[in-house]
């Protein structure tokens, strides 16, 4: 699960119905008020956008956080 605001935070939990949900990682994005956030390509990444003329994709295999400029 994934819980993102406009602090910049994104926050990725390990959610189980057997023991209590952990915080796995927090992103920081460095300039990016965060209005929205999806997992795409079966859960492996991560895409965040915001209002701003670029958004983020984070590899969560690789641990990789990417900047991708304007839409």
């Amino acid at each position: 699960m994934v819980t993102a605001g406009l602090d910049r935070k994104a926050q990725l939990f390990n959610v189980s119905k057997e023991k209590p949900s952990q915080r796995v990682q927090t992103l920081m994005l460095p300039n990016l008020p965060i209005y929205s956030a999806k997992f795409i390509n079966e859960g492996s990444q991560l895409l965040l956008t915001g209002n701003r003329k670029h958004f983020y994709y984070y590899d969560l295999e690789a641990n990789k956080l990417e900047k991708v400029p304007g839409i």
